[in-house]
């Protein structure tokens, strides 16, 4: 049953706007080209795996991706599964492997997900992200199977 005592609004408002790193994990991984079950996937698509994600406990209420290796496996159709995820440091686009990869800008304090290659970023889902124009790359997520 609903609480109808909770700022609900309130409540999507911050997992949509603090949510980039699930985001980007269902762009880069839920709608893989080996799944064509996805081949038509949107934004509606990626909204729907954060919000799949929240409700199994997965993403807490303020975005954070609290069980990324269950979330991932949640919503991807690995032919094996994701045991594990390692954050790899790197200092520019062109330091990560061959493909598409979630990658992570910080600026500051503040930190930002999204999806890139060794030549630009290819999903933004805080399209265009400040965090990005004045921040730097950090890290890329590499999933271990």
């Amino acid at each position: 049953m609903v609480n109808l005592n909770v700022n609900i609004q309130g409540k999507f408002s911050t997992l949509i706007q603090k949510g980039c790193l699930a985001m980007a994990y269902a762009y880069r991984y839920a709608q893989d080209k080996n799944y064509p079950h996805l081949k038509d996937f949107g934004a509606a698509d990626l909204i729907l795996c954060l919000l799949k994600g929240w409700n199994e406990g997965y993403i807490e209420d303020n975005g954070y991706v609290a069980k990324p290796v269950k979330y991932l496996n949640m919503i991807c159709d690995f032919k094996t599964p994701c045991r594990d995820i390692s954050k790899v440091f790197i200092n520019s686009l062109s330091e990560l492997p061959d493909g598409d990869w979630v990658v992570e800008y910080v600026d500051g304090a503040k930190t930002h997900f999204v999806v890139a290659n060794r030549n630009k970023i290819v999903f933004d889902p805080s399209y265009p992200s400040l965090t990005c124009a004045k921040g730097h790359v950090f890290s890329y997520r590499k999933l271990i199977f």
